[in-house]
């Protein structure tokens, strides 16, 4: 599976087709509306006028350097970025209660690729769960070291463009926290990718943003070590942080 294009005129032509979608299933559902969401209503204005802005700031980028960069200040990027991706966790939730749940992976892609665009006109993230899901799929789907590698390049934009991490967060509730998830999730790819320097780096991150996530994190790498083949180079790094953060040091 792709990555997707960070392009405004791609996410609005997706978005378009994937809203479409939703919404006319919602308009054809019965009467009963008990389980759709408080939001619904105003949902398809809503779009329209996302979708605008975001054809307007397209066509803006394709103007001169300085116009375009005059006018990327001026459209406040990273609230055009956020609306965006909470209007898509608005869809995601609709599409849920509509049974339209083949449309996730979608959704997703959409989240990812107004990320992206966002981080790359330096606007703040902070609506990540859509986003974090995407790229998890996405790496899940890739097994050549040379395309991981990519994926940790695009989780580390994204974090990069996110809020710091919580401190003193224990392992089992990094699930309760995109950032924090999208962090070792990250790791987990470099050691995917079998690149001992891009382990190196995310290592360090876990490590100095989440102390307290950090040893369980290490132990269950010494736990693959020992089922998986890794070369002496990845096995080593492994081997060395797990040393430096002992999981009995801090585990309860």
């Amino acid at each position: 599976m792709q990555l997707p294009p960070a392009d405004l005129h791609w996410f609005a032509e997706q978005l378009t087709e994937t809203a479409t979608m939703i919404l006319e299933a919602w308009r054809q559902r019965e009467p009963d509306t008990a389980l759709l969401l408080p939001s619904s209503k105003e949902l398809q204005p809503a779009l329209e006028r996302l979708i605008g802005v975001l054809e307007g700031q397209h066509r803006l980028e394709n103007r001169s350097s300085a116009e375009s960069a005059s006018a990327s200040q001026s459209m406040e990027i990273d609230r055009l970025g956020e609306n965006g991706l909470q209007m898509l966790s608005a869809l995601f939730g609709l599409a849920g209660e509509l049974g339209l749940d083949h449309l996730n992976e979608q959704l997703e892609r959409l989240a990812l690729s107004l990320a992206l665009w966002t981080a790359r006109h330096y606007g703040v993230l902070d609506t990540l769960e859509l986003v974090v899901n995407a790229v998890a799929r996405i790496a899940n789907d890739t097994p050549e070291s040379a395309a991981l590698k990519e994926i940790f390049l695009v989780m580390s934009e994204i974090l990069d463009a996110s809020a710091t991490s919580r401190p003193n967060i224990a392992y089992q509730d990094m699930l309760d926290n995109p950032r924090d998830l999208l962090l070792l999730n990250r790791a987990i790819v470099a050691t995917r990718a079998l690149s001992p320097e891009l382990m190196e780096l995310a290592f360090t991150d876990v490590a100095e943003q989440l102390p307290d996530a950090a040893p369980g994190f290490f132990r269950e790498g010494m736990a693959q070590l020992q089922i998986q083949n890794f070369p002496a180079d990845v096995g080593s790094v492994i081997e060395r942080f797990h040393g430096d953060y002992p999981a009995s040091a801090t585990i309860h």
